[in-house]
């Protein structure tokens, strides 16, 4: 394990007021728009957890199937977020919606079409409780496809995630990513900023979390995912996702660590 240390004094302080070391509240928030096909195996992998969740959110963005209908029959908190009106939509807005509606001390984003090791939240729990002044925690996010280049396109992302992390400039996905909700709050902004649909909300939900607090990225922390449309999609997100290194060079190094 490596440390990268910033200088987090100020909020070390804070969150001895946030934070209650008794219990950890998971809070599960997953956006949604038209995830019929995945969201009953999403769901299906959280019940099937060694620690549940305390909560479990999906927030729909207006699909235009029986993606609330179906999460309704899983008894989780179904809430609806409007749809914009470019095509990608904003989904750093819709998990901004679940994030400040969820109760829990610790917020677990991902996306609907994951699905997840039965000790995924066991391990998430486990971090947070080893150390208060965590943050933020991750890991990568493989493919579930049975194809080969699917595959290879998000173990690449994963390993470069990875490999950015580890010279102290924390990347996180989406799709698996926990953070404390008072480090949210005493951030400030959350995922406001993240126009369009991508990586975008990924860079600043990351950066703005590591300023507050410690981070750690956890290689065996891992989720799985259903690849579409992988060449596009990543070669239109990428200039979008190269674009905030130059906010990182200027501040320095981060506090965090990585395990692997």
């Amino acid at each position: 394990m490596s440390l990268h240390y910033g200088n987090t004094w100020i909020t070390r302080h804070a969150f001895k007021r946030h934070w209650r070391l008794n219990k950890i509240n998971l809070s599960v928030v997953i956006p949604a728009y038209n995830e019929s096909g995945n969201i009953q195996e999403c769901l299906k992998s959280l019940e099937a957890q060694t620690r549940r969740a305390d909560e479990i959110i999906v927030v729909d963005n207006e699909s235009e199937d029986d993606t609330a209908e179906i999460a309704r029959a899983f008894g989780v908190k179904v809430l609806s977020y409007p749809r914009p009106y470019q095509h990608h939509g904003d989904i750093g807005l819709v998990r901004q919606k679940g994030t400040e509606e969820a109760a829990g001390d610790i917020i677990v984003s991902t996306d609907a079409d994951c699905t997840y090791p039965p000790d995924w939240l066991e391990k998430i729990e486990k971090h947070f409780a080893s150390n208060p002044k965590l943050v933020l925690v991750g890991g990568p996010v493989y493919a579930s496809n049975p194809d080969l280049w699917s595959q290879w396109i998000m173990n690449v992302g994963s390993w470069g995630r990875s490999y950015v992390n580890g010279w102290g400039i924390p990347y996180f996905l989406a799709a698996n990513t926990s953070f404390r909700k008072s480090a949210f709050l005493l951030a400030g902004g959350g995922y406001r900023g993240a126009a369009g649909h991508g990586p975008v909300e990924e860079w600043i939900i990351s950066f703005r979390l590591s300023r507050v607090g410690e981070w750690l990225w956890d290689d065996e922390l891992m989720c799985y995912t259903k690849v579409a449309e992988c060449w596009r999609t990543y070669s239109a997100l990428l200039p979008a996702s190269v674009a905030p290194l130059g906010t990182w060079a200027a501040v320095g190094s981060l506090q965090g660590s990585i395990i692997a």
